[in-house]
């Protein structure tokens, strides 16, 4: 993923495969119309 870490949205696309179990669901639970950026994905994650 190195070379595309400048396409936020790509990222953000393939975070999601990343994720398993209880971090897959609470992905799946995040309010999308919110996320436009890394940043955005990454705090709304963690809260």
């Amino acid at each position: 993923m190195g070379p595309y870490v400048k396409n936020e949205k790509l990222m953000i696309h393939c975070f999601q495969d990343s994720l398993a179990g209880t971090a897959s669901i609470r992905y799946n639970q995040l309010d999308r119309h919110h996320i436009r950026s890394w940043d955005d994905l990454a705090k709304a994650f963690v809260d």
